[in-house]
Parts: C-alpha cells; structure tokens; sequence
C-alpha cells in the first residue's frame, strides 16, 4: 500500500492543480477510512506539495 502511495503522490506532482486537488482529496478520504491498524502501517504525510 505503500508503494501504491508513493506513486499517486509522484504522478500528483506531474498533474494540473485541478485534477491534482481531486485526486488528493479522494486518496486522503480512502484512507480515513481505513482501519487504525492499517493506518499504523502507512507512516504518511499529505502535507507535501
């Protein structure tokens, strides 16, 4: 999953700031809900631009 992360973070930074906006803002929502212990395994932050 991490891995999968990595990649949607790369190919955001290649995208307009429409589409890059969508697209973080579903990934953020699809992990919110995941459960806790699988959060737990994805120390990672969409603080990044």
């Amino acid at each position: 999953l991490q891995q999968l992360i990595e990649l949607l973070q790369d190919a955001l930074k290649q995208t307009n700031r429409k589409i890059k906006t969508l697209i973080q803002s579903q990934l953020e929502q699809w992990i919110a809900g995941l459960p806790n212990y699988i959060k737990a395994y994805l120390p990672i932050s969409f603080c990044e631009s």
